[in-house]
């Protein structure tokens, strides 16, 4: 199913450079698409999210990426590219694009081929003050700790000098700046 979100199977074009191209939110596969029927192929990665809904969890595809696709580097496609609708830049440094080896993508694009579970990762480290941002301790906050492969959030009350420790979801926690 994942493997539909990338416009080109073609490998010569997965071994080549691509650029990153940053877009509208959640409209990554449908200026993926619309690029493509331009002449120019365009990647969008995608894995499966868990989505809860007031009385259900729903799997929904989403954006491995969000508000980035990728395309081989040409620089004769530049124009068609940032006059699309949708496209807000071409990822640069200001003087000139920023490649990205197809190497790179080739991983994303073969994990997809395999049929294997993944999902974007967090940058949260055991130790890290992080909130709940779901679930019946919504907004509560506490310090992320890591057993095996379990996150559990420890929650203290700093007048009693006690804590209480509970198993939670990644996504349901955001990190605490």
């Amino acid at each position: 199913m994942a493997d539909a979100h990338f416009a080109s199977a073609n490998p010569e074009i997965v071994n080549s450079s691509y650029v990153a191209i940053r877009v509208r939110a959640r409209s990554e596969a449908a200026i993926a698409a619309a690029l493509a029927g331009r002449g120019v192929p365009a990647l969008c990665p995608v894995y499966v999210q868990r989505k809860r809904l007031s009385d259900r969890v729903k799997m929904v595809p989403a954006a491995l990426f969000p508000c980035y696709i990728f395309q081989p580097y040409h620089s004769s496609m530049k124009r068609t590219i940032v006059t699309m609708p949708g496209v807000r830049e071409i990822v640069s440094n200001g003087q000139q694009v920023l490649l990205i080896e197809g190497a790179d993508l080739k991983l994303i694009r073969h994990l997809s081929l395999q049929g294997l579970n993944y999902r974007p990762t967090s940058t949260l480290c055991a130790g890290q003050k992080v909130k709940i941002n779901s679930g019946p301790l919504d907004g509560l906050e506490g310090l992320l700790v890591r057993t095996k492969n379990e996150s559990r959030v420890v929650l203290s009350v700093e007048l009693l000098q006690r804590s209480v420790i509970t198993e939670v979801d990644e996504l349901d926690v955001t990190p605490v700046s």
